[in-house]
């Protein structure tokens, strides 16, 4: 299966961005290796939210259709993840509720900051 990123999706932003760093500011380590700056701290980001957020995007593209997220708006994913954060709080195991809401509130965000 080959995935496709639509069109929509603007690389360009992230990369810009990474040119900007890259281009100035040059930073050793304490073995001498040169590199680019990076604002942005990955290695924060827990490995396992991650693999859980794949394994619910993965269930959604599966039920809806990759990509389907780009076609609805902040509030219908804002409205969806607040749904979940309320199952969670409520006891509700019958979904990985957490990580839904976390998919939900990514989507908002981009399409919040794309529209």
């Amino acid at each position: 299966m080959q995935t496709v990123i639509p069109k929509c999706v603007d690389w360009s932003v992230f990369n810009k961005s990474l040119e900007a760093f890259a281009n100035s500011n040059i930073v050793t380590n304490s073995k001498g290796g040169k590199q680019s700056y990076t604002p942005y701290r990955y290695d924060l980001i827990p490995p396992e939210t991650i693999q859980d957020v794949a394994t619910v995007l993965s269930e959604g593209a599966n039920k809806y259709g990759e990509w389907n997220w780009l076609k609805i708006d902040t509030e219908g994913h804002l409205n969806h993840a607040i749904a979940h954060v309320y199952a969670h709080l409520s006891g509700d195991v019958t979904e990985d509720h957490l990580n839904h809401a976390i998919c939900r509130l990514m989507f908002a965000s981009y399409i919040n900051s794309h529209d």
